[in-house]
């Protein structure tokens, strides 16, 4: 097998698994503002922010989305606070109560792992930079 993680799992396309911290093996990354941010796998917690923001943009409650997708309200509520992992069946599910194309779902879910990725690091620089001017004023 050639690249990926020589520590991973081997898929059946020949590519290695997904390091277990969700990062995406080295070398693989999207470049902002001059540095590469890794690409992340999204969590659950990602998938749950975006079903809820779609929820609320509809402006359905928890109970209405829960009805319209055949599964209980406290489920949802398990999903939409990451603490509850959907079958592939239930996102789908979910996506088409939503109104909206699994691959939308997915997308979405995507793009809110990389803006946590790139919030996470700026918080890191901005807290370096902080403790940086505190060492040469104090």
């Amino acid at each position: 097998m050639s690249g990926g993680d020589p520590g991973a799992a081997p898929m059946r396309s020949g590519r290695s698994a997904p390091a277990p911290n969700g990062a995406v093996p080295a070398g693989h990354g999207q470049t902002s503002g001059g540095r590469t941010v890794p690409l992340i796998a999204p969590s659950g917690v990602e998938l749950g922010r975006v079903i809820r923001r779609l929820r609320r943009a509809r402006r359905l409650t928890i109970e209405d989305l829960a009805s319209a997708a055949n599964i209980h309200p406290t489920y949802l509520s398990g999903i939409e606070r990451g603490i509850r992992n959907p079958t592939w069946e239930k996102v789908c599910t979910l996506a088409i109560a939503l109104g909206v194309p699994f691959s939308a779902l997915v997308r979405d879910t995507e793009v809110e792992a990389q803006l946590e990725a790139r919030i996470r690091q700026a918080r890191s620089e901005i807290g370096w930079l902080i403790a940086s001017v505190s060492r040469t004023t104090g």
